[in-house]
């Protein structure tokens, strides 16, 4: 077997939550079933260690001081670092729950929470990321590879993607053919794509947004 997929076999449930009983009653409930458990008292500790490769999924209360729960959420969505997310929280009403869902949780569970629902849901959140780790580790590397293009060649990205010509990129900018072609090439490049037709395709793959 090789690295990767070592990795991708390796999900980890990372629990957050700065009640230090809550914290240790999940971590308890979860390692009894056999999930690897790391633990953090706040979502700055887990920024600070967070690998955007590895799998898993987040038990996250919601009300935390300083980033709360749904500052994380959105956080990690900014870093495209995609682990599924199942809130616990001790405020969970309707509101909060279908607006941390519409941001992309996957449950809202109430505390005390039920320890077989949190299993399952534990359990369908771990799956999902070792069956996404592929497409996630190519998004990881789209945005390591983007942050090599200059702020003009962000600009191009699209409309290369897109599949425009140069003579239509030139008219977009108002540069010279040769000045288009040199983005497009340097685009090319730095996102190791050896014509426009791959560079789309590193895009589709990774469910990535050339914008």
């Amino acid at each position: 077997m090789n690295k990767v997929a070592k990795i991708a076999d390796n999900a980890k449930v990372f629990v957050i939550d700065d009640d230090d009983i809550d914290r240790l009653s999940l971590t308890r409930s979860l390692t009894r079933r056999f999930f690897q458990v790391i633990d953090y008292v706040s979502a700055e500790d887990f920024l600070k260690q967070v690998d955007p490769l590895q799998p898993g999924c987040l038990v996250l209360d919601i009300r935390m001081p300083g980033t709360s729960g749904n500052e994380l959420q959105q956080q990690l969505a900014q870093r495209y670092i995609r682990l599924p997310i199942i809130f616990v929280s001790g405020v969970a009403n309707v509101e909060v729950a279908t607006y941390s869902m519409k941001l992309g949780a996957l449950d809202v569970l109430e505390k005390p929470v039920d320890e077989k629902r949190l299993c399952e849901l534990v359990k369908q959140a771990c799956d999902s990321s070792i069956s996404s780790f592929h497409k996630n580790a190519l998004c990881h590397q789209m945005v390591t590879r983007l942050e090599l293009l200059t702020n003009k060649e962000r600009e191009v990205l699209p409309h290369v993607c897109a599949g425009r010509t140069l003579k239509e990129i030139t008219k977009v900018f108002g540069v010279t053919l040769a000045t288009a072609a040199r983005h497009q090439n340097r685009i090319l490049e730095k996102l190791e794509a050896a014509n426009t037709t791959l560079l789309v395709r590193q895009f589709q793959e990774a469910d990535f947004q050339a914008t």
